[in-house]
């Protein structure tokens, strides 16, 4: 998208006469909506006697309202094939759907239902408590997690945004039906909330539907909210935590709010530190040095300014004082040099595309425009790269001095036994600025931007052909569409491979530098021009995908063809891929969802086997040499083994030229390195493993309907989708909404050629487990003997339809779907079938897969306690 094509994007701004805010932005490329309700109170205006409140009432209204009563919301929104969901955090409840566009008029309604009439009962409160609190546990059954949640908490002298959204066991234990009802009644009101729509509607037609079901509702006089103190703290800090044992340390650094004139100031200087492969802390800790396994940075910020947490996981935990050194060496260098004027041009285009990417796809428009709203400056949409541009390194210099000062700063660290670290006193050149002010000052806000709608109507084609060589393209072009999306995808994967790991780590190492650039060169010319390509590793099948503007795709498909054609396969990454792999399933065992997860897998198919690890284990890691991969990408055949799929508003001539120049090759009678499936049935069919976690997961599950067996596959996914696929499936609605047993739950179906496996599963508390466990085997069983119902059936297939819309909106989600059927051995055909193969599934075939495949014989049960 270029930035003439943004000046054109209109959003409409009207107030319904209640005072409700109602924003619009027309875009008629694909028959979808997204429809975004936002209540603007957060956790962050909750008093201590009401934490998690907000959080507690996004979970209540989905269980009855006036005219859905029951749970009903969550059934009618599945049968019309609505997305329904929601989310709290420090700002704002929001209630979101994707919807077809058909569906209009019951989206708004069960909108309008949730915000103005929901009736939930005390029952309701005292299930959805219980369900919190599990919620709370799985949060701190997470190292991560519980190390980033008690950073939150202690940073702050007083802050609201020191306590978790989803409150406390004391606050919830004490919240009763009345405080609930009064919190929703006070909060819940048109003058505290605003709607956006952004999709394929009539603006009158919305604008009526709005008035039929928003119009009535009722402002209601509240006192003013008692502003709460917000403080930094006032010196250095350093905090040690050995609660979970996991090896991680943090730094904690101001951050400010959108709209602060030094906000993106630090945004870049956050950006040039440690987000991304290109940051200095990435490129040091991980990549040269091997220090650390990765580098990610989370944000404890909204409209009040807050903090980044630099988190950071040690390969060793005698490194940490190590790591800490190049911190601070690195921040001291920032706080005297700022950010060097060609890494600073770079993080500018990361922030500006990360922006121009935000226009691709009617969900991202609306968090969008959501985002601006709340900065009360619709402006910034058209205007953030002016933004971008402006801030200069005298500017990030000013804003380091300034929030950044050492004694803003607090470090954290656990799990590193016998590290007693003492900060290095900082050499910083010239005076100091002003320093951080203690409390929230109130910004100028410009006055909203408010244009009207444009439309953006378009007509898609497909276009197959095969390149000399053999390599299948199909290229769906779609006008007017600003962002392409490419996905090369080969059938090769970890089931061809003669050593365990060949496939993840030669298909994870072309991307580390070619005969012509090396990792740093392609990484500044990617980051350039926007194009994000990356790999991913199927059980069957190895995908690179990436995206890009438009007029970036010739150089995009380049750089594409270079990786795949003329890899280099350096040393020092592999032994940094295989360095990250190691560490990451020795942390498997702190994270009792992935962990579980594994041992169930075990149960099924063996300890050793070749379907779960794309890297291998440990010790085919460790033997792996740089030589195997180089033979195994030496078995490669571009027009045999790949792929190319492309989505874009390119001449297809013109796409059909360029793949032809691009990807050509000679031809092969050589065939392709066969599969393999390694594992081994087992006998035992049931475990219960002791952990005395906080939380109970449960898994049952067992083989299933291959991919060769295309019918019964399509009937798999819709059974799956009846028994666990969203908020009106059976698992939810029985164990979470009817019982309250588990905060999470759901019914998982995969397969390959010649396999399939499905799984079910319950996260609950351990003294539920058994409550949960047999209430999980009647709800098989009752689909065993009965089958499903009518309804369910129904409701699924339209679910799915829905859902495969949603999808394709994405370019780059396409290319990769359409690229890994085609590599799979499927047609065109099949993939734009998909609407009528899901319809042409009948009750029959859905009871004759639940007789055949969960059964108890086909039911491996794996419990950890």
């Amino acid at each position: 998208m270029n930035y003439s094509q943004i000046s054109q994007i209109r959003v409409d701004e009207k107030r319904l006469p209640n005072g409700m805010q109602i924003y619009g932005h027309r875009d008629s490329a694909n028959p979808i909506i997204c429809l975004q309700l936002y209540i603007q109170s957060g956790s962050a205006i909750e008093a201590a006697a009401e934490y998690g409140y907000a959080h507690y009432l996004e979970h209540l209204v989905f269980k009855a309202t006036q005219e859905y009563p029951d749970n009903q919301i969550s059934e009618i929104a599945g049968s019309l094939g609505l997305a329904l969901n929601a989310f709290t955090d420090f700002d704002t409840s929001c209630f979101y759907i994707m919807l077809p566009k058909e569906r209009l008029r019951e989206a708004l309604k069960i909108l309008s239902q949730m915000a103005i009439h929901a009736s939930f009962s005390e029952e309701d409160v005292e299930t959805e408590r219980d369900i919190i609190i599990e919620e709370i546990y799985q949060y701190k059954s997470d190292p991560e997690m519980n190390f980033i949640e008690a950073i939150q908490e202690s940073y702050f002298p007083k802050s609201p945004l020191s306590h978790p959204v989803l409150g406390n066991e004391k606050s919830l234990k004490q919240a009763t039906h009345n405080k609930l009802k009064a919190f929703y009644k006070k909060h819940y009101r048109p003058d505290n909330a605003f709607i956006i729509a952004s999709g394929d509607f009539e603006p009158k037609e919305l604008q009526e539907l709005l008035e039929q079901y928003f119009g009535k509702w009722q402002p209601r006089r509240i006192a003013a909210e008692t502003k709460q103190l917000h403080t930094y703290p006032n010196s250095f800090r350093i905090n040690k935590y050995e609660k979970n044992g996991s090896k991680l340390i943090a730094i904690a650094l101001p951050e400010l709010n959108e709209l602060h004139p030094d906000s993106e100031a630090l945004h870049a200087a956050i950006r040039y530190l440690a987000i991304g492969k290109a940051s200095l802390l990435h490129k040091e800790l991980v990549e040269e040095r091997k220090l650390c396994s990765f580098v990610k940075v989370s944000s404890i910020s909204g409209q009040l300014s807050g903090i980044s947490v630099i988190l950071m996981a040690p390969t060793q935990a005698r490194y940490g004082a190590k790591i800490l050194d190049i911190f601070f060496k690195h921040y001291q260098t920032l706080l005297n040099s700022g950010v060097p004027s060609s890494a600073l041009k770079l993080v500018k285009k990361d922030m500006i595309h990360s922006w121009l990417y935000s226009f691709d796809g009617v969900e991202h428009k609306a968090n969008l425009i959501a985002v601006e709203v709340f900065n009360k400056d619709l402006s910034r949409i058209y205007r953030y790269k002016d933004i971008v541009e402006q801030t200069d390194n005298s500017a990030i210099i000013n804003a380091l001095r300034k929030h950044w000062n050492q004694k803003y700063l607090a470090l954290y660290y656990q799990g590193l036994n016998g590290l007693n670290y003492q900060a290095p006193e900082l050499a910083i050149e010239g005076s100091l600025p002003s320093p951080l002010p203690e409390t929230e000052s109130d910004l100028p806000y410009p006055s909203p931007h408010s244009p009207a709608i444009a439309d953006n109507n378009c007509k898609q084609e497909y276009y197959l052909f095969r390149l000399p060589g053999g390599m299948k393209v199909i290229y769906n072009h779609i006008p007017r569409r600003p962002i392409s999306g490419f996905a090369l995808a080969s059938s090769l994967s970890q089931l061809n491979e003669k050593i365990a790991g060949q496939n993840y780590f030669t298909s994870s190492l072309l991307l580390y530098g070619t005969e012509r650039h090396s990792h740093q060169v392609l990484m500044e010319i990617s980051r350039s021009k926007g194009f994000n390509i990356r790999v991913q590793h199927h059980l069957d099948s190895t995908i690179f995908r990436g995206k890009c503007q438009n007029a970036d795709l010739p150089e995009a498909l380049g750089i594409l063809q270079e990786i795949l054609t003329q890899p280099v396969f350096n040393a020092k990454y592999f032994r940094m891929l295989k360095s990250a792999s190691l560490d990451s399933i020795q942390r498997e065992k702190e994270h009792p969802a992935s962990y579980a997860y594994y041992r169930w897998f075990d149960l099924l198919f063996g300890k050793r086997n070749n379907l779960i690890r794309a890297t291998g284990y440990p010790d085919e890691i460790k033997q792996l040499s740089l030589e195997c991969c180089v033979q195994w990408h030496s078995l490669w055949h571009l027009g045999r083994d790949f792929s190319l799929s492309i989505v874009g508003s390119y001449d297809p001539l013109q796409i059909k030229e360029l793949c032809e120049a691009l990807f050509s090759c000679n031809e092969t009678q050589i065939p392709a390195p066969s599969e393999t499936l390694s594992f081994a049935a087992q006998t035992l069919k049931y475990q219960r493993q002791y952990k005395h976690k906080e939380q109970s997961i449960i898994h049952i599950g067992g083989f299933a309907s291959p991919a060769e067996n295309r019918q019964e596959n399509t009937s798999f996914h819709i059974l799956a989708q009846v028994l666990g696929g969203d908020l009106s499936s059976r698992f939810y609605s029985i164990l979470r909404e009817k019982y309250g047993f588990a905060y999470q739950t759901g019914f998982d179906f995969s397969s390959i050629d010649k396999l399939g496996f499905w799984y079910a599963y319950a996260f609950c508390d351990p003294a539920d487990y058994q409550a949960c466990l047999k209430c999980s085997q009647a709800i098989l069983q009752d689909v065993y003997t009965d089958g499903i119902s009518a309804t369910e059936l129904s409701n699924a297939q339209n679910y799915l339809i829905a859902l495969n819309r949603f999808d394709s909106e994405s370019t780059s989600f396409r290319a990769a779907s359409i690229a890994s059927l085609l590599a799979l051995g499927y047609e065109l055909d099949y993939y734009l079938s998909r609407e009528a193969r899901i319809r042409q599934i009948r009750l029959d075939d859905l009871q004759e897969i639940a007789h055949k495949y969960l059964g108890k014989d086909n039911q491996y049960t794996h419990i950890m306690v």
